[in-house]
């Protein structure tokens, strides 16, 4: 009974903790992907605290796998997205996850559209996000040739 109360009083405790809420998601929205296609995350992390830091992973239990993607420009003038280690953080920063840019893919997801998801971002300092986000159905794209004008809490 004491270990009971003890771990209770702990998790109060550290859960008072104001470096535990330094690192927020802003405007987070889950995009779907089109038939078998991944989802996006996208929104703005942003670090309240002194300490730069790395984002370094996702996951949730409504998605297989998440990964870290960005896009950057090929020698031939082309925008490629490929998978990244992590995304920078600086201290009292932001990293921006938007289309053609820095952005996660969610693969596999077993929800439906409308559903609202937990997520948790991990970070190289060993801090965590953990949020929620709504998820949208992607509206599919006109043909090109058609169309030429085209919140979280903290924890270890």
């Amino acid at each position: 009974m004491m270990r009971i109360l003890l771990a209770g009083v702990c998790a109060a405790v550290f859960s008072l903790n104001p470096a535990m809420a330094q690192i927020m998601l802003h405007d987070g929205e889950i995009k779907l992907g089109i038939g078998q296609r991944p989802a996006v995350l996208h929104g703005v992390v942003r670090n309240h605290s002194n300490a730069a830091t790395r984002l370094v992973g996702a996951n949730s239990a409504a998605f297989e796998r998440i990964e870290l993607h960005t896009h950057t420009k090929s020698s031939d003038g082309t925008m490629r997205m490929h998978p990244v280690e992590g995304y920078d953080l600086p201290a009292m920063g932001k990293v921006s996850l938007q289309p053609a840019g820095d952005h996660l893919m969610l693969f596999g997801f077993t929800g439906r559209a409308g559903d609202t998801v937990s997520l948790r971002l991990s970070f190289a300092d060993g801090r965590s996000l953990e949020f929620t986000a709504p998820t949208t159905a992607r509206a599919k794209h006109k043909s090109r040739a058609k169309h030429k004008s085209m919140q979280g809490h903290m924890g270890h």
